[in-house]
């Protein structure tokens, strides 16, 4: 008796690339070429928000003179101005901060930091920035948004008797301030060297 052998091809499945092919090598080059391209539209953003504020520094100084002469040379007292001072102020205060984070230009003290190793310092500043301040900026985000949604509902103007109108606007502002920060944070932090020159 003769037994009938019946044979059936099975397709294998294609194996994985690893992590040195060409596909896998390609796949991490478009990634990184992203995040330098994205790195480099917070930068100019960064960047012009720095030019924005020295520009406003340089109106708030010459406005703070303005409103010294009226004030004590014509006795003119003047609510706006303290306002639009005040308005000045604030936003050429958190304008820059984007770029000082990227160019990580803040003020610190470095007690242990300024001994440790390139790769040590990385992981503590990503640590810092997703596990710090990325959270921090996030939840004041989310705190402030509701505020700035009403007081954008009613126009909200000055708390001071004369002053000026567009006071949702610094609510906005500020909003915004935290919600940038939580974007710079998020993708400094993404990166393996955080504030190392990154080759294009």
């Amino acid at each position: 008796m003769q037994e009938t052998i019946y044979c059936c091809r099975i397709p294998l499945a294609k194996p994985l690339p690893s992590s040195g092919s060409p596909l896998m090598s390609t796949q991490h080059k478009d990634r990184s070429k992203s995040a330098l391209r994205l790195k480099r539209a917070l930068g100019r953003l960064a960047g012009s928000l720095e030019s924005m504020a020295a520009t406003l520094l340089i109106a708030l100084l010459l406005l703070q003179l303005l409103v010294v002469a009226l004030r004590y040379v014509f006795s003119y007292g003047t609510p706006w101005a303290l306002d639009l001072l005040t308005y000045l102020f604030f936003l050429a205060t958190i304008a820059p901060a984007p770029a000082l984070l990227i160019a990580d230009g803040s003020v610190r003290v470095d007690v242990f930091y300024a001994r440790w190793s390139d790769s040590r310092r990385a992981l503590a500043d990503r640590f810092a920035l997703l596990f710090l301040l990325l959270p921090a900026m996030i939840w004041a985000s989310w705190v402030s948004l509701p505020e700035t949604v009403s007081a954008f509902r009613v126009l909200e103007a000055s708390p001071s008797v004369g002053g000026l109108p567009g006071y949702f606007l610094l609510k906005g502002a500020m909003t915004a301030f935290f919600m940038s920060l939580a974007l710079t944070a998020l993708v400094l932090g993404l990166k393996r060297q955080p504030y190392s020159p990154e080759k294009p």
